[in-house]
């Protein structure tokens, strides 16, 4: 009883030691990504600036554009890059989300890194890797406004913020419908969004779901009234 008593001992304590080993490890990892300063980053209001560059490179006529999205670190966004540079009509891009796999000073920089080979202006949008644990600092530091809006040629562009994955909030709610109804006096009204309202791939009454949508669904079916009330291009 006395040798059971002694490795009953010894196995609560090891287990007592991985959990504070576990903890430290999760304390230090989220103050790693936390403290900006361990890595810092110099560029900030990014979409201000390529707002700028939009609106000077703009000549009138048609918009041809890009939209693409979950980057995520990925070193096949270098790809997607020097794709984009060798297609000379495209005047900007818009990316829509998922920069980074999660957000810190070295996954942001990597990010920018790719981004300024792109020879064209980019405009980015929050996803949901890069608010990961609620930290968005790193996004609003870099780019400036979690949501916004601007205008090009006779296009509304309005660029929304649901990287929470379940709904836009009251205030952005309200600051989309003034959007929208502005809006009306173009010919195009494009909205962009990283979460889509509804998964294309999740059939009704299908057995498997893949539910890569907005978790809220009054949110949604609210949003896409919206949409069809305002003859949204896209």
């Amino acid at each position: 009883m006395a040798k059971i008593s002694r490795l009953t001992t010894i196995y609560f304590r090891r287990r007592t030691w991985f959990r504070l080993l576990l903890i430290a490890l999760i304390l230090g990892f989220w103050a790693y990504i936390e403290i900006g300063d361990l890595n810092p980053i110099a560029e900030h209001d990014l979409n201000y600036q390529a707002l700028e560059a939009i609106n000077g490179r703009y000549e009138g006529g048609p918009l041809i554009f890009a939209f693409l999205a979950d980057s995520k670190n990925s070193p096949v966004f270098g790809q997607v890059v020097r794709a984009l540079n060798n297609d000379k009509l495209l005047q900007f891009a818009i990316i829509g989300g998922d920069l980074v796999l999660y957000p810190s000073g070295d996954t942001f920089n990597s990010f920018l890194r790719q981004r300024q080979e792109l020879e064209i202006p980019s405009l980015v949008l929050p996803g949901n890797h890069d608010v990961a644990f609620d930290i968005m600092d790193f996004y609003y530091h870099i780019f400036g406004r979690m949501y916004y809006s601007f205008v090009l040629g006779n296009s509304k562009f309005i660029l929304l913020d649901d990287s929470n994955e379940k709904k836009l909030g009251l205030e952005q709610e309200a600051w989309l419908k003034k959007e929208l109804e502005d809006g009306l006096q173009y010919k195009h009204r494009f909205v962009f969004m990283h979460v889509p309202l509804w998964d294309p791939r999740d059939i009704p009454g299908a057995t498997v779901r893949y539910a890569h949508s907005l978790k809220d669904a009054d949110t949604a079916r609210r949003l896409e009234d919206l949409f069809l009330k305002y003859k949204v291009t896209t």
